[in-house]
């Protein structure tokens, strides 16, 4: 027991010693019980890169960071550069930038230099950003198309197209035809087309054309109504979903969703 107890008075002693003079008990080969020892971090890297963006003069332009490993809290220097190599001015030291474009900076590159607690740091991809009325975009295509429906006679029917790329603002033009293969009439230039079932239209078909700002254009698939006045509808169900979407601050964002099925209206 005398034994145990001088060597218990030994460690404190160095322990208390270690202490005065201001060092850590590691470095002196103590390590107190239960305290453990601190797991060594993974190294500091970017996770999320800004995104190159092609956008219209006096658009709201949102370019972000994020980072892991290393020691928190980080600190942000994000950089304009007139190219793709030089180093560029410093412009924001938010995690998070946002900004109105400018036509005379089309074509710079945006980075954001990350810096950890300890002082490392990191640097991310660089997100060139083209501005221009006539900028190249993907090219115009439907993303949601109309479906086809079976209805009871009077029953309120909705059909709705969306579409990407392009130059926006976009016009519609909706059409129902007698056929497959018939242009057919014209009938809305809303986006989303709502009407009342009529026997007599029974088995026609319905499209939309969608052009854009430059005048360029695309026909979406043909929906076809079937309308009967004892009509089995089937269960209620969502038909089109609402779709993800990453979008710049400002920006317009319009979410829909279409059903099928129970009784209408909805």
């Amino acid at each position: 027991m005398k034994r145990t107890h001088r060597t218990i008075s030994l460690i404190l002693s160095v322990a208390m010693l270690l202490g005065v003079l201001g060092l850590p008990a590691e470095a002196g080969g103590f390590v107190p019980a239960g305290s453990g020892t601190s797991a060594s971090s993974e190294p500091l890297t970017v996770v999320t890169q800004p995104e190159s963006q092609t956008v219209n003069p006096g658009a709201t332009v949102w370019l972000t960071v994020t980072a892991q490993g290393g020691k928190t809290p980080y600190t942000y220097q994000w950089y304009r550069s007139s190219s793709a190599t030089a180093a560029g001015s410093r412009v924001s030291t938010n995690q998070n930038y946002t900004f109105t474009t400018v036509s005379r900076y089309s074509g710079y590159t945006y980075y954001c230099v990350i810096t950890d607690a300890k002082g490392d740091s990191v640097t991310s991809g660089r997100a060139k950003i083209t501005i221009g009325t006539n900028a190249e975009s993907e090219a115009l295509s439907v993303k949601t198309q109309p479906q086809s429906q079976t209805v009871s006679a009077g029953a309120s029917v909705q059909l709705t197209v969306t579409a990407q790329g392009g130059k926006t603002p976009y016009t519609y033009q909706w059409y129902r035809s007698s056929s497959a293969t018939a242009a057919g009439s014209r009938v809305s230039t809303s986006q989303t087309y709502t009407f009342t079932a009529i026997a007599r239209y029974s088995g026609y078909t319905y499209y939309c054309v969608i052009t854009d700002a430059k005048g360029d254009s695309v026909t979406s698939d043909q929906a076809k109504l079937t309308v009967g006045m004892n009509a089995e509808p089937e269960a209620l169900s969502v038909k089109t979903q609402p779709q993800s979407q990453t979008v710049s601050t400002g920006a317009s964002v319009q979410l829909t969703v279409t059903a099928q099925g129970g009784k209408t209206p909805y």
